[in-house]
């Protein structure tokens, strides 16, 4: 069963946005994304607003990921000001379009 961790942050302005995802970008080596996340997307939705979504293979990869980075970047975050919501779970469906090139993009 894959599982999902999702957070909708709204910043207090576009610098303190930019600011993490330029931090996540720069501090997330490829071999730890590697070892914790099966897969991770972000999606803008506004200036301040941001959706980050991580994938991981198991509920323990899952749990692992927050007492590894999570828990500390949550705090980092809200020292911020930023609101957080988090939800998580079991994903029971996802499918990707098989007919897709995803070699082409940069991972």
């Amino acid at each position: 069963m894959i599982y999902c961790r999702i957070f909708k942050i709204t910043f207090p302005n576009e610098f303190s946005k930019e600011s993490f995802d330029s931090y996540i970008l720069t501090n997330h080596t490829k071999v730890l994304e590697k070892k914790l996340f099966l897969m991770r997307i972000t999606v803008t939705t506004s200036q301040n607003v941001g959706f980050y979504l991580n994938f991981f293979d198991s509920k323990n990869d899952l749990d692992n990921a927050w007492k590894e980075k999570g828990e500390a970047l949550f705090s980092k975050v809200k020292s911020l000001g930023a609101k957080i919501e988090k939800y998580e779970g079991d994903v029971p469906f996802l499918a990707l379009n098989p007919t897709k090139d995803f070699n082409k993009f940069n991972m």
